[in-house]
């Protein structure tokens, strides 16, 4: 499974955003951490899964997760 980062769409609502999570772990996937300030999570996913779930109709975005550094 790799780490993802999703982003719903500004105007989903807590219910679409449950619809996210489950659709994501009926595909295999694992919620990490929900984040508050912004509507999204932190999630493992099967790597095979990916590119149905980004087009996702609630997925604003979504992207690998990792560490960033500035050098």
């Amino acid at each position: 499974m790799l780490p993802f980062l999703i982003t719903a769409r500004p105007d989903a609502t807590d219910q679409e955003m449950q619809k996210i999570k489950d659709d994501l772990e009926a595909q295999g996937g694992k919620i990490t951490q929900t984040y508050t300030i912004i509507k999204g999570f932190s999630c493992l996913l099967p790597e095979q899964h990916y590119s149905t779930f980004a087009r996702h109709e609630l997925v604003q975005t979504m992207e690998r997760d990792g560490v960033v550094t500035t050098q």
